[in-house]
């Protein structure tokens, strides 16, 4: 069993100083994301504009349709302009609070946790920190989220992750946007071989194709051909893939203001000798789910909730359903409970596979990044400070469950 290690954060205030942040100047450079200054107030007015222009559209349409048409349109095009400038330039602001305040607060926040209480790691009697990195931009890799089997999509925007080691446990904590996350069906809808309908459609275009060009007309010759026109009706000029790409990056840079699913899972080097999950009953918030004809396939069996203390909604699957309640300790269960009641969500899942224990708590918020509502800098900082040291808890509390640590 590994030796306890209990960590010690130092206060906010403390680290706040060192900084020596200057608060007025991250403010006026992060002013648009709160629409206050011009731009900001160009914004709000053209949202304004935007939503008159399209309900004076709808009113004069049932006198004028042309005329009509033309204020609702020009409506949705000023509402349109005028949102994708405030999310340019909340984006703007997002990089430039993450900069000045976000980074060296993360970095000083991993730089000054120790563990006093733990025992020497070396000779000289020398005691162990907490070892970890911070990389605002940073990927969990699309395996360790698949492994994890918690969410629906392991291609998610991410953010803020931090990985480390306490000890023997190394960990991994990540910021991922729900909000981004793409259902399987719809992943398989984008690449997916045509339907019956669209096989019939093709065909008959392949077919009047192949008569306008004074060709045989067979079987074979139009399924051959209903197939290349289909395929390269897919196909996309390398200015449509430039257009594309552009605008995928600024999706992906936009949904990065969207809500978090906190993601974390520390190896323990221990293998499980089972395989269990505690998931939602629902896909919801980017968290996926199991039916029982997938839980079947897998050799999952339902693991009896009674006393786990997880919010309602919540199903059990495990191939060892007796192990599934021995993993999850009274001690794990009141930290699990502690976190659903501060973080205010009841979207959550949970997961013990390979050697890894897995986490994942879906909310309504950005957690870790400017909060566009508030131009208390310091506040913002001390609330992102808070909610990583809860996070980054869980690595000692895992670090001292004998229950994991007993595995052979």
């Amino acid at each position: 069993m590994a030796a306890h290690r209990d960590l010690t954060i130092p206060p906010f205030a403390s680290v706040w100083a060192q900084m020596e942040v200057d608060e007025a100047a991250v403010r006026e450079s992060t002013r648009d994301a709160r629409m206050e200054g011009p731009l900001g107030a160009a914004v709000k007015a053209g949202v304004v504009l935007g939503l008159i222009g399209f309900v004076l559209g709808i009113l004069v349409y049932v006198v004028s349709n042309l005329l009509g048409l033309l204020i609702g349109l020009a409506g949705v095009a000023l509402l349109g302009v005028s949102a994708f400038v405030g999310l340019t330039q909340a984006g703007t602001a997002r990089q430039s609070f993450s900069q000045s305040v976000g980074t060296p607060l993360m970095e000083q926040l991993l730089a000054g946790m120790s563990t006093p209480g733990a025992a020497p790691a070396a000779a000289d009697g020398s005691v162990p920190v907490l070892r970890a990195s911070y990389a605002l931009d940073g990927t969990v890799p699309a395996r360790t989220l698949a492994s994890a089997g918690l969410v629906y999509d392991t291609q998610m925007v991410q953010e803020d992750v931090i990985t480390g080691r306490l000890g023997d446990t190394e960990f991994v904590l990540a910021d991922l946007k729900w909000q981004s996350a793409v259902t399987p069906e719809e992943r398989a809808r984008e690449t997916s071989e045509p339907s019956a309908r669209q096989r019939r459609e093709w065909r008959s275009l392949a077919r009047q194709e192949l008569r306008e060009s004074g060709l045989r007309i067979s079987r074979s010759a139009v399924n051959d051909r209903a197939e290349y026109m289909y395929w390269k009706s897919k196909q996309k000029s390398e200015l449509e893939q430039q257009l594309e790409r552009a605008l995928e990056k600024k999706r992906r840079e936009v949904e990065k203001l969207g809500p978090s699913l906190v993601f974390f899972s520390a190896d323990f080097h221990r293998p499980f000798a089972s395989e269990t999950y505690f998931l939602p009953s629902e896909r919801t918030r980017g968290l996926t789910s199991l039916d029982r004809e997938e839980a079947a396939e897998s050799e999952l069996e339902p693991v009896p909730m009674a006393g786990l203390q997880l919010p309602d909604g919540v199903e059990g699957w495990s191939t060892d359903p007796a192990e599934a309640h021995s993993l999850l300790t009274p001690q794990l269960i009141e930290t699990l409970s502690a976190f659903i009641a501060e973080m205010g969500t009841e979207s959550v899942g949970v997961s013990f596979t390979g050697s890894r224990i897995n986490l994942a708590f879906s909310v309504d918020v950005n957690l870790f990044s400017l909060d566009p509502t508030s131009a208390d800098i310091r506040a913002t900082a001390e609330r992102i400070y808070t909610d990583v040291a809860r996070f980054l808890h869980l690595v000692q509390d895992l670090d001292r469950s004998p229950q994991v640590w007993a595995r052979s």
